[in-house]
Protein backbone atom coordinates (compact mmCIF):
# COMPACT_ATOMS: atom_id res chain seq x y z
CA UNK A 1 0.00 0.00 0.00
CA UNK A 2 3.24 2.03 0.73
CA UNK A 3 4.42 1.49 -2.70
CA UNK A 4 1.56 2.44 -4.34
CA UNK A 5 1.44 5.70 -2.64
CA UNK A 6 5.21 6.52 -3.35
CA UNK A 7 4.40 5.80 -7.20
CA UNK A 8 1.63 8.05 -7.77
CA UNK A 9 3.23 10.85 -5.78
CA UNK A 10 6.43 10.45 -8.22
CA UNK A 11 4.03 10.69 -11.53
CA UNK A 12 2.39 13.96 -10.40
CA UNK A 13 6.08 15.70 -10.01
CA UNK A 14 6.88 14.91 -13.08
CA UNK A 15 3.59 15.91 -14.67
CA UNK A 16 3.72 19.33 -12.90
CA UNK A 17 7.65 19.87 -13.91
CA UNK A 18 6.36 19.44 -17.91
CA UNK A 19 6.39 22.21 -19.92
CA UNK A 20 3.32 22.03 -22.11
CA UNK A 21 3.71 23.53 -25.64
CA UNK A 22 0.66 25.49 -27.74
CA UNK A 23 0.36 25.42 -32.08
CA UNK A 24 -1.60 27.53 -34.34
CA UNK A 25 -2.42 27.17 -37.91
CA UNK A 26 -1.16 29.45 -40.31
CA UNK A 27 -3.46 29.03 -43.87
CA UNK A 28 -1.98 30.53 -46.91
CA UNK A 29 -3.16 31.58 -50.04
CA UNK A 30 -3.04 33.59 -53.10
CA UNK A 31 -5.25 35.62 -55.73
CA UNK A 32 -5.04 35.52 -58.64
CA UNK A 33 -3.20 31.61 -59.16
CA UNK A 34 -0.98 32.43 -61.61
CA UNK A 35 -0.30 35.79 -60.59
CA UNK A 36 2.85 34.28 -58.29
CA UNK A 37 3.29 32.96 -55.33
CA UNK A 38 3.50 33.29 -51.17
CA UNK A 39 5.27 31.19 -49.04
CA UNK A 40 5.47 29.92 -46.71
CA UNK A 41 2.78 27.64 -47.05
CA UNK A 42 0.04 26.60 -44.87
CA UNK A 43 2.08 25.60 -41.95
CA UNK A 44 1.23 25.14 -37.86
CA UNK A 45 3.75 27.26 -35.87
CA UNK A 46 4.75 27.43 -32.12
CA UNK A 47 2.04 30.18 -30.57
CA UNK A 48 3.31 33.42 -30.35
CA UNK A 49 6.14 33.03 -33.61
CA UNK A 50 6.92 35.86 -35.77
CA UNK A 51 6.34 34.60 -39.28
CA UNK A 52 8.11 36.62 -42.37
CA UNK A 53 5.33 36.69 -44.86
CA UNK A 54 6.66 37.02 -48.64
CA UNK A 55 5.03 37.53 -51.76
CA UNK A 56 7.06 36.77 -55.46
CA UNK A 57 5.08 38.30 -58.61
CA UNK A 58 5.10 36.04 -61.77
CA UNK A 59 5.41 37.65 -65.04
CA UNK A 60 3.72 40.46 -66.08
CA UNK A 61 1.99 40.81 -62.08
CA UNK A 62 3.08 43.10 -59.21
CA UNK A 63 2.42 41.88 -55.61
CA UNK A 64 -0.45 44.91 -54.50
CA UNK A 65 -1.49 43.82 -50.79
CA UNK A 66 -2.09 41.23 -48.04
CA UNK A 67 -5.72 40.35 -47.28
CA UNK A 68 -7.06 38.31 -44.58
CA UNK A 69 -5.32 38.61 -41.09
CA UNK A 70 -2.52 40.86 -42.64
CA UNK A 71 -3.31 44.12 -44.04
CA UNK A 72 -0.84 46.82 -46.09
CA UNK A 73 1.51 45.91 -48.83
CA UNK A 74 4.93 45.69 -47.53
CA UNK A 75 7.00 42.89 -49.01
CA UNK A 76 7.76 40.68 -46.88
CA UNK A 77 5.74 41.48 -43.96
CA UNK A 78 5.56 40.38 -40.65
CA UNK A 79 2.74 38.23 -38.78
CA UNK A 80 2.71 37.21 -35.17
CA UNK A 81 0.79 33.96 -34.54
CA UNK A 82 -0.84 34.46 -31.81
CA UNK A 83 -3.60 32.67 -32.78
CA UNK A 84 -4.98 30.62 -35.91
CA UNK A 85 -4.32 33.20 -39.08
CA UNK A 86 -5.37 33.36 -42.92
CA UNK A 87 -3.08 35.29 -45.54
CA UNK A 88 -3.71 35.99 -49.53
CA UNK A 89 -1.96 37.82 -51.21
CA UNK A 90 -3.31 39.39 -54.04
CA UNK A 91 -1.61 40.43 -57.27
CA UNK A 92 -2.38 42.16 -60.36
CA UNK A 93 -1.35 42.99 -64.12
CA UNK A 94 0.84 45.49 -64.57
CA UNK A 95 -0.36 48.84 -65.88
CA UNK A 96 1.25 50.60 -68.66
CA UNK A 97 0.13 54.01 -69.40
CA UNK A 98 -1.65 54.87 -73.18
CA UNK A 99 -1.12 58.51 -73.85
CA UNK A 100 -2.52 59.86 -76.98
CA UNK A 101 -1.63 63.46 -78.53
CA UNK A 102 -3.78 65.26 -81.26
CA UNK A 103 -2.58 66.60 -84.49
CA UNK A 104 -5.10 69.14 -86.26
CA UNK A 105 -8.59 68.29 -85.50
CA UNK A 106 -10.48 65.24 -83.80
CA UNK A 107 -10.36 62.92 -81.48
CA UNK A 108 -9.99 59.08 -80.78
CA UNK A 109 -12.43 56.37 -79.26
CA UNK A 110 -10.85 53.91 -76.85
CA UNK A 111 -12.41 50.83 -76.99
CA UNK A 112 -11.62 48.25 -74.45
CA UNK A 113 -11.95 44.01 -75.72
CA UNK A 114 -11.51 43.09 -72.20
CA UNK A 115 -11.82 45.69 -68.98
CA UNK A 116 -13.67 48.92 -68.65
CA UNK A 117 -11.19 52.17 -70.02
CA UNK A 118 -9.09 53.85 -68.28
CA UNK A 119 -5.53 56.06 -68.73
CA UNK A 120 -3.95 52.98 -67.77
CA UNK A 121 -3.91 49.57 -68.82
CA UNK A 122 -3.24 46.02 -67.46
CA UNK A 123 -0.48 43.88 -69.34
CA UNK A 124 -2.25 42.37 -71.93
CA UNK A 125 -5.20 44.33 -72.55
CA UNK A 126 -6.16 45.26 -76.06
CA UNK A 127 -7.90 48.48 -76.78
CA UNK A 128 -9.55 49.78 -80.40
CA UNK A 129 -8.83 53.04 -80.98
CA UNK A 130 -11.02 55.06 -83.31
CA UNK A 131 -9.89 57.90 -84.67
CA UNK A 132 -12.81 60.30 -85.11
CA UNK A 133 -12.23 63.48 -87.31
CA UNK A 134 -13.85 66.62 -86.77
CA UNK A 135 -15.67 68.47 -89.44
CA UNK A 136 -14.04 69.37 -92.98
CA UNK A 137 -10.63 67.03 -91.42
CA UNK A 138 -9.97 63.43 -92.45
CA UNK A 139 -7.63 60.88 -90.25
CA UNK A 140 -4.31 60.55 -91.60
CA UNK A 141 -2.52 57.94 -89.73
CA UNK A 142 -0.78 57.44 -86.27
CA UNK A 143 2.50 58.51 -85.33
CA UNK A 144 4.96 57.81 -82.39
CA UNK A 145 5.52 54.50 -81.13
CA UNK A 146 3.42 52.81 -83.86
CA UNK A 147 3.50 53.97 -87.46
CA UNK A 148 0.87 52.94 -89.02
CA UNK A 149 -2.67 54.07 -91.07
CA UNK A 150 -5.11 51.22 -90.07
CA UNK A 151 -8.54 52.67 -89.45
CA UNK A 152 -9.95 51.47 -86.65
CA UNK A 153 -6.31 50.41 -84.51
CA UNK A 154 -6.74 47.30 -81.82
CA UNK A 155 -3.44 47.77 -80.14
CA UNK A 156 -2.32 45.63 -77.37
CA UNK A 157 -0.47 47.00 -74.15
CA UNK A 158 2.48 45.10 -73.08
CA UNK A 159 4.58 48.26 -72.29
CA UNK A 160 4.38 52.23 -72.22
CA UNK A 161 2.78 53.61 -75.35
CA UNK A 162 3.01 57.14 -76.85
CA UNK A 163 0.89 57.60 -79.69
CA UNK A 164 -0.01 60.54 -82.22
CA UNK A 165 -3.43 60.54 -83.95
CA UNK A 166 -3.37 62.72 -86.67
CA UNK A 167 -5.87 64.42 -88.78
CA UNK A 168 -5.45 66.72 -91.92
CA UNK A 169 -8.21 69.33 -93.42
CA UNK A 170 -9.82 67.59 -96.33
CA UNK A 171 -8.93 69.82 -99.19
CA UNK A 172 -11.55 71.35 -101.57
CA UNK A 173 -11.83 69.06 -104.81
CA UNK A 174 -9.75 70.58 -107.64
CA UNK A 175 -12.32 71.09 -110.37
CA UNK A 176 -11.60 71.66 -114.40
CA UNK A 177 -11.70 75.08 -116.43
CA UNK A 178 -15.68 76.42 -117.07
CA UNK A 179 -16.46 76.11 -113.65
CA UNK A 180 -16.69 78.81 -111.43
CA UNK A 181 -16.34 77.93 -107.29
CA UNK A 182 -18.07 80.75 -105.72
CA UNK A 183 -18.03 80.85 -101.77
CA UNK A 184 -20.71 79.58 -99.79
CA UNK A 185 -23.27 82.70 -98.51
CA UNK A 186 -22.98 82.10 -94.82
CA UNK A 187 -27.26 81.95 -95.01
CA UNK A 188 -26.45 78.53 -96.98
CA UNK A 189 -24.01 77.27 -93.99
CA UNK A 190 -25.22 75.32 -90.81
CA UNK A 191 -25.99 76.96 -87.55
CA UNK A 192 -25.68 73.93 -85.63
CA UNK A 193 -28.92 74.10 -83.75
CA UNK A 194 -30.16 70.71 -85.13
CA UNK A 195 -29.41 67.02 -84.03
CA UNK A 196 -27.46 66.64 -87.35
CA UNK A 197 -26.47 68.49 -90.10
CA UNK A 198 -27.04 67.17 -93.97
CA UNK A 199 -24.29 68.38 -96.04
CA UNK A 200 -25.15 69.65 -99.67
CA UNK A 201 -23.85 70.63 -102.26
CA UNK A 202 -25.54 73.29 -105.25
CA UNK A 203 -24.37 73.01 -108.94
CA UNK A 204 -26.00 75.85 -111.09
CA UNK A 205 -25.58 75.60 -114.97
CA UNK A 206 -25.58 79.02 -116.67
CA UNK A 207 -24.60 78.50 -119.96
CA UNK A 208 -23.05 81.30 -122.71
CA UNK A 209 -24.81 83.77 -123.41
CA UNK A 210 -26.26 85.56 -126.81
CA UNK A 211 -23.55 88.69 -126.70
CA UNK A 212 -20.09 89.03 -125.48
CA UNK A 213 -20.96 91.30 -122.99
CA UNK A 214 -23.18 88.22 -121.56
CA UNK A 215 -26.30 90.18 -121.19
CA UNK A 216 -28.96 87.47 -121.27
CA UNK A 217 -28.77 83.60 -121.10
CA UNK A 218 -28.70 82.06 -124.48
CA UNK A 219 -31.85 81.43 -125.83
CA UNK A 220 -30.74 77.95 -126.89
CA UNK A 221 -31.35 76.98 -123.85
CA UNK A 222 -34.22 78.72 -122.80
CA UNK A 223 -36.97 79.40 -125.28
CA UNK A 224 -36.97 80.08 -128.79
CA UNK A 225 -36.21 83.52 -129.63
CA UNK A 226 -38.47 83.54 -132.47
CA UNK A 227 -41.91 83.44 -130.45
CA UNK A 228 -43.19 87.13 -129.47
CA UNK A 229 -43.49 86.08 -125.83
CA UNK A 230 -39.92 85.47 -125.49
CA UNK A 231 -39.10 88.55 -124.40
CA UNK A 232 -39.76 88.72 -121.02
CA UNK A 233 -38.02 85.29 -120.56
CA UNK A 234 -34.85 86.21 -121.87
CA UNK A 235 -32.54 86.46 -118.42
CA UNK A 236 -29.60 88.46 -116.91
CA UNK A 237 -27.07 86.24 -115.89
CA UNK A 238 -26.91 88.33 -112.49
CA UNK A 239 -30.59 87.90 -112.20
CA UNK A 240 -30.34 83.84 -112.57
CA UNK A 241 -27.57 84.07 -109.91
CA UNK A 242 -29.80 86.38 -107.86
CA UNK A 243 -33.13 84.21 -108.23
CA UNK A 244 -31.15 81.19 -107.84
CA UNK A 245 -29.32 82.19 -104.20
CA UNK A 246 -33.07 83.84 -102.67
CA UNK A 247 -34.34 80.82 -103.65
CA UNK A 248 -31.75 78.11 -101.84
CA UNK A 249 -31.44 80.26 -98.42
CA UNK A 250 -35.78 80.17 -98.59
CA UNK A 251 -35.47 76.34 -99.31
CA UNK A 252 -32.62 75.72 -96.83
CA UNK A 253 -34.89 76.99 -93.84
CA UNK A 254 -38.45 75.38 -95.18
CA UNK A 255 -36.76 72.36 -94.84
CA UNK A 256 -34.46 72.36 -91.64
CA UNK A 257 -37.90 74.18 -89.96
CA UNK A 258 -39.84 70.80 -91.67
CA UNK A 259 -38.20 68.61 -89.23
CA UNK A 260 -39.14 70.57 -86.38
CA UNK A 261 -42.17 67.76 -84.90
CA UNK A 262 -45.50 69.30 -84.67
CA UNK A 263 -44.34 72.59 -84.22
CA UNK A 264 -46.55 74.97 -86.66
CA UNK A 265 -44.81 78.22 -85.54
CA UNK A 266 -44.34 77.67 -81.98
CA UNK A 267 -40.52 77.61 -81.50
CA UNK A 268 -40.34 74.59 -78.98
CA UNK A 269 -39.75 71.93 -80.82
CA UNK A 270 -36.12 70.91 -81.90
CA UNK A 271 -34.89 70.89 -85.61
CA UNK A 272 -33.63 67.39 -86.47
CA UNK A 273 -31.10 68.92 -89.39
CA UNK A 274 -29.14 71.49 -90.11
CA UNK A 275 -28.41 72.08 -94.16
CA UNK A 276 -25.04 72.73 -94.59
CA UNK A 277 -24.12 73.60 -98.27
CA UNK A 278 -20.53 72.76 -98.73
CA UNK A 279 -19.45 73.82 -102.65
CA UNK A 280 -21.38 76.28 -105.06
CA UNK A 281 -20.94 75.68 -108.06
CA UNK A 282 -21.83 77.19 -111.63
CA UNK A 283 -20.77 75.82 -114.79
CA UNK A 284 -20.72 76.64 -118.33
CA UNK A 285 -21.20 73.99 -120.35
CA UNK A 286 -22.70 70.19 -119.92
CA UNK A 287 -23.34 67.15 -122.16
CA UNK A 288 -26.27 65.62 -122.47
CA UNK A 289 -27.39 61.83 -122.98
CA UNK A 290 -30.57 61.78 -124.91
CA UNK A 291 -32.54 64.37 -122.95
CA UNK A 292 -30.84 64.11 -119.49
CA UNK A 293 -27.92 65.72 -118.44
CA UNK A 294 -24.68 63.23 -118.85
CA UNK A 295 -24.03 63.82 -114.86
CA UNK A 296 -21.50 61.16 -115.16
CA UNK A 297 -19.24 63.79 -117.51
CA UNK A 298 -20.00 66.76 -115.12
CA UNK A 299 -19.26 64.92 -111.55
CA UNK A 300 -16.22 63.65 -112.77
CA UNK A 301 -15.53 67.07 -113.50
CA UNK A 302 -16.24 69.09 -110.25
CA UNK A 303 -14.64 65.75 -108.16
CA UNK A 304 -18.25 65.15 -106.69
CA UNK A 305 -16.71 61.79 -105.05
CA UNK A 306 -14.81 63.65 -102.83
CA UNK A 307 -17.72 65.98 -101.53
CA UNK A 308 -19.56 62.86 -101.26
CA UNK A 309 -16.93 60.70 -99.85
CA UNK A 310 -14.81 62.84 -97.89
CA UNK A 311 -17.12 65.69 -96.99
CA UNK A 312 -20.35 63.58 -96.54
CA UNK A 313 -22.38 65.19 -98.75
CA UNK A 314 -26.15 63.46 -99.09
CA UNK A 315 -27.49 65.90 -101.92
CA UNK A 316 -27.15 67.68 -104.81
CA UNK A 317 -29.48 70.51 -105.66
CA UNK A 318 -28.56 70.98 -109.48
CA UNK A 319 -30.33 74.19 -110.92
CA UNK A 320 -31.15 74.64 -114.65
CA UNK A 321 -32.60 76.88 -117.54
CA UNK A 322 -33.77 74.93 -120.44
CA UNK A 323 -36.70 74.21 -122.23
CA UNK A 324 -38.59 70.68 -120.98
CA UNK A 325 -38.83 69.67 -124.43
CA UNK A 326 -35.20 69.37 -124.90
CA UNK A 327 -33.94 69.05 -121.55
CA UNK A 328 -35.68 65.89 -119.28
CA UNK A 329 -33.88 65.88 -115.39
CA UNK A 330 -35.76 63.60 -112.84
CA UNK A 331 -37.19 65.45 -109.97
CA UNK A 332 -35.03 63.28 -107.47
CA UNK A 333 -32.61 60.42 -108.58
CA UNK A 334 -30.35 58.09 -105.68
CA UNK A 335 -27.48 57.23 -106.87
CA UNK A 336 -27.15 54.35 -104.40
CA UNK A 337 -23.63 53.48 -102.76
CA UNK A 338 -21.75 50.68 -104.21
CA UNK A 339 -22.99 47.32 -103.10
CA UNK A 340 -26.13 48.52 -101.74
CA UNK A 341 -28.87 45.98 -101.29
CA UNK A 342 -31.61 48.54 -102.73
CA UNK A 343 -31.51 49.95 -106.19
CA UNK A 344 -32.23 53.56 -107.46
CA UNK A 345 -35.17 55.01 -104.84
CA UNK A 346 -36.25 57.81 -106.03
CA UNK A 347 -38.94 59.73 -108.34
CA UNK A 348 -36.51 59.15 -111.35
CA UNK A 349 -36.50 56.37 -114.26
CA UNK A 350 -34.67 54.72 -111.92
CA UNK A 351 -31.77 54.21 -114.24
CA UNK A 352 -28.27 52.85 -112.20
CA UNK A 353 -25.88 53.82 -114.70
CA UNK A 354 -27.30 57.69 -115.06
CA UNK A 355 -25.11 59.02 -111.71
CA UNK A 356 -21.69 58.02 -110.91
CA UNK A 357 -21.63 54.91 -108.27
CA UNK A 358 -19.90 55.38 -105.34
CA UNK A 359 -19.24 54.39 -101.44
CA UNK A 360 -21.95 56.55 -100.08
CA UNK A 361 -25.38 57.12 -101.70
CA UNK A 362 -26.45 60.44 -102.32
CA UNK A 363 -29.56 62.50 -104.15
CA UNK A 364 -29.70 64.49 -107.06
CA UNK A 365 -32.58 67.01 -106.89
CA UNK A 366 -33.36 68.49 -110.31
CA UNK A 367 -34.69 72.38 -109.75
CA UNK A 368 -35.91 73.93 -112.70
CA UNK A 369 -35.36 77.64 -112.45
CA UNK A 370 -37.69 78.68 -114.31
CA UNK A 371 -39.86 77.74 -111.53
CA UNK A 372 -39.54 78.76 -107.72
CA UNK A 373 -39.14 77.43 -104.37
CA UNK A 374 -42.68 75.04 -104.45
CA UNK A 375 -41.73 73.51 -107.40
CA UNK A 376 -37.86 72.59 -105.83
CA UNK A 377 -39.93 71.39 -102.17
CA UNK A 378 -42.56 69.62 -104.48
CA UNK A 379 -39.55 67.63 -105.56
CA UNK A 380 -38.05 67.03 -102.82
CA UNK A 381 -41.91 65.31 -101.07
CA UNK A 382 -41.80 62.59 -104.00
CA UNK A 383 -38.17 61.84 -102.56
CA UNK A 384 -39.30 61.34 -99.08
CA UNK A 385 -42.33 59.60 -100.49
CA UNK A 386 -40.29 57.03 -102.38
CA UNK A 387 -38.29 56.34 -99.53
CA UNK A 388 -40.92 55.86 -96.83
CA UNK A 389 -42.58 53.65 -98.53
CA UNK A 390 -39.39 51.44 -99.81
CA UNK A 391 -38.87 51.23 -96.14
CA UNK A 392 -42.61 50.87 -94.87
CA UNK A 393 -42.65 47.60 -97.59
CA UNK A 394 -46.07 45.73 -96.65
CA UNK A 395 -46.82 47.39 -93.72
CA UNK A 396 -47.99 49.90 -95.78
CA UNK A 397 -48.90 52.84 -92.97
CA UNK A 398 -47.01 55.26 -95.24
CA UNK A 399 -49.60 54.83 -97.91
CA UNK A 400 -52.76 53.60 -96.28
CA UNK A 401 -52.60 55.42 -93.34
CA UNK A 402 -50.63 58.52 -93.19
CA UNK A 403 -50.05 59.60 -96.64
CA UNK A 404 -54.01 59.93 -97.64
CA UNK A 405 -56.71 62.65 -98.50
CA UNK A 406 -58.54 63.35 -94.77
CA UNK A 407 -55.20 62.08 -93.06
CA UNK A 408 -51.68 63.49 -93.54
CA UNK A 409 -51.87 63.93 -96.95
CA UNK A 410 -49.01 63.80 -99.45
CA UNK A 411 -46.98 65.57 -102.10
CA UNK A 412 -49.87 66.06 -104.55
CA UNK A 413 -52.88 66.47 -101.87
CA UNK A 414 -53.45 68.09 -99.27
CA UNK A 415 -55.95 66.66 -97.21
CA UNK A 416 -58.68 68.55 -98.27
CA UNK A 417 -57.50 68.76 -101.79
CA UNK A 418 -60.04 67.37 -104.65
CA UNK A 419 -57.45 67.51 -107.33
CA UNK A 420 -53.41 66.99 -108.01
CA UNK A 421 -52.23 70.58 -106.90
CA UNK A 422 -54.74 72.07 -104.95
CA UNK A 423 -53.16 73.19 -101.69
CA UNK A 424 -55.06 76.45 -102.26
CA UNK A 425 -58.85 74.76 -101.72
CA UNK A 426 -60.89 76.79 -98.87
CA UNK A 427 -63.20 74.00 -98.21
CA UNK A 428 -62.94 72.52 -94.87
CA UNK A 429 -62.87 69.09 -94.44
CA UNK A 430 -61.88 66.44 -91.25
CA UNK A 431 -58.39 65.72 -90.74
CA UNK A 432 -56.23 63.55 -87.74
CA UNK A 433 -53.00 65.79 -89.39
CA UNK A 434 -52.47 67.48 -85.99
CA UNK A 435 -52.84 64.36 -83.86
CA UNK A 436 -52.09 61.53 -86.36
CA UNK A 437 -51.50 57.90 -84.92
CA UNK A 438 -51.99 54.99 -87.43
CA UNK A 439 -54.87 53.88 -85.70
CA UNK A 440 -56.89 58.02 -85.96
CA UNK A 441 -56.04 61.05 -84.03
CA UNK A 442 -58.36 63.79 -83.20
CA UNK A 443 -60.09 65.18 -86.40
CA UNK A 444 -60.49 68.51 -86.90
CA UNK A 445 -61.84 70.95 -89.48
CA UNK A 446 -58.68 72.36 -91.35
CA UNK A 447 -58.04 74.32 -95.31
CA UNK A 448 -55.51 76.14 -97.11
CA UNK A 449 -55.88 78.69 -93.97
CA UNK A 450 -54.37 76.12 -91.94
CA UNK A 451 -50.90 76.17 -93.74
CA UNK A 452 -50.86 79.44 -95.08
CA UNK A 453 -51.34 81.12 -92.05
CA UNK A 454 -48.81 79.93 -90.27
CA UNK A 455 -45.33 81.90 -89.62
CA UNK A 456 -42.35 80.29 -88.88
CA UNK A 457 -39.23 81.70 -87.41
CA UNK A 458 -37.21 81.85 -89.87
CA UNK A 459 -39.74 83.90 -91.63
CA UNK A 460 -38.41 86.93 -89.34
CA UNK A 461 -34.19 86.28 -90.39
CA UNK A 462 -34.37 86.02 -93.87
CA UNK A 463 -36.43 87.71 -97.23
CA UNK A 464 -39.44 85.47 -98.09
CA UNK A 465 -38.94 87.06 -101.73
CA UNK A 466 -37.23 85.89 -105.16
CA UNK A 467 -36.50 87.32 -108.44
CA UNK A 468 -39.58 86.19 -110.74
CA UNK A 469 -38.74 84.30 -114.10
CA UNK A 470 -39.82 87.17 -115.59
CA UNK A 471 -36.84 90.04 -116.67
CA UNK A 472 -38.51 92.08 -114.21
CA UNK A 473 -41.01 91.64 -110.60
CA UNK A 474 -40.42 89.55 -107.49
CA UNK A 475 -42.18 86.40 -106.19
CA UNK A 476 -43.37 86.24 -102.14
CA UNK A 477 -43.60 82.79 -101.30
CA UNK A 478 -45.17 84.43 -96.95
CA UNK A 479 -48.36 83.40 -98.36
CA UNK A 480 -47.61 81.22 -101.46
CA UNK A 481 -50.08 77.79 -100.82
CA UNK A 482 -47.99 74.65 -102.23
CA UNK A 483 -44.52 76.39 -99.86
CA UNK A 484 -46.25 76.78 -96.75
CA UNK A 485 -48.27 72.84 -97.73
CA UNK A 486 -45.04 71.20 -97.39
CA UNK A 487 -43.68 73.14 -94.19
CA UNK A 488 -46.08 72.38 -92.89
CA UNK A 489 -46.84 68.45 -93.85
CA UNK A 490 -43.17 67.77 -93.20
CA UNK A 491 -43.41 68.62 -89.15
CA UNK A 492 -46.73 66.45 -89.17
CA UNK A 493 -45.01 63.64 -89.99
CA UNK A 494 -43.59 62.00 -86.94
CA UNK A 495 -40.00 63.51 -86.29
CA UNK A 496 -37.86 63.46 -83.58
CA UNK A 497 -39.31 62.39 -80.26
CA UNK A 498 -42.59 62.87 -81.61
CA UNK A 499 -43.99 60.69 -78.44
CA UNK A 500 -46.46 58.93 -80.56
CA UNK A 501 -48.39 55.32 -79.22
CA UNK A 502 -50.64 52.96 -80.51
CA UNK A 503 -52.13 49.87 -80.20
CA UNK A 504 -51.91 47.88 -83.56
CA UNK A 505 -53.53 44.22 -83.97
CA UNK A 506 -56.70 43.51 -81.91
CA UNK A 507 -57.69 40.84 -78.87
CA UNK A 508 -55.14 38.68 -78.33
CA UNK A 509 -52.53 39.52 -81.05
CA UNK A 510 -53.14 43.90 -80.03
CA UNK A 511 -49.95 44.98 -78.72
CA UNK A 512 -48.55 48.53 -78.27
CA UNK A 513 -46.02 50.37 -80.79
CA UNK A 514 -44.17 53.77 -80.82
CA UNK A 515 -43.25 55.68 -83.79
CA UNK A 516 -39.63 55.85 -85.08
CA UNK A 517 -38.31 59.37 -86.00
CA UNK A 518 -39.04 59.41 -89.88
CA UNK A 519 -36.48 62.09 -91.06
CA UNK A 520 -33.29 59.83 -89.44
CA UNK A 521 -34.92 57.40 -92.11
CA UNK A 522 -34.90 59.56 -94.82
CA UNK A 523 -31.54 61.66 -94.11
CA UNK A 524 -29.55 58.23 -92.91
CA UNK A 525 -31.98 56.01 -95.54
CA UNK A 526 -28.50 53.83 -95.78
CA UNK A 527 -28.47 53.20 -92.51
CA UNK A 528 -32.01 52.86 -92.06
CA UNK A 529 -31.87 50.29 -94.78
CA UNK A 530 -29.04 47.93 -93.47
CA UNK A 531 -30.66 47.93 -90.11
CA UNK A 532 -33.93 47.30 -91.13
CA UNK A 533 -35.32 49.83 -89.34
CA UNK A 534 -38.98 50.73 -89.72
CA UNK A 535 -41.86 53.41 -89.44
CA UNK A 536 -42.57 51.74 -86.44
CA UNK A 537 -40.44 50.51 -83.63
Amino acid sequence: MLNRIIILLLSMAVVSCSKEIFQQKLSVDWTPLNGGTVSPPTNAFEKGTVVSMIATPAGEYTFKQWSGSLSGNTNPSPITLDADKQVTGVFEKRKYPLTLSIVGSGSVKEDVLAVAPQTQYPSGTTVRLSPQPADKFEFAGWSGDLTSSANPLDLKIDRAINLKALFQQVKAPTVTPAIEMEIVDSRLKSTKTGKIDVPVVIINFLPDTIISNQTYLNPKWTLESSQPWDAPFQYKIDRAKSKILAERIIEKNAIEEGTRFRDYGANKAEKYINIDVVAYINVKNIKLTGKNVDFNDLFARINLKDYVEKLGAKEVWFTFFLKSDLFDVPESNMSPRVGAPYGDISNSYRELNDLPRYNKTYVVYGNNGWRGVDTDLHNRGHQLEMEMMHIDGLNRIWLDKFAKVGRGGNTHFAPNSLKDYDWANTAFVKSDIETWKPSGGTFVDVNVNTWVSKRYPFEKNISMTAPSRFATGQNDFTNDAPTKWFIYWWQSVPGMNNGITDVQGTGSTAKKITLSNWWDLFFNFDEAVNLKKQLVN
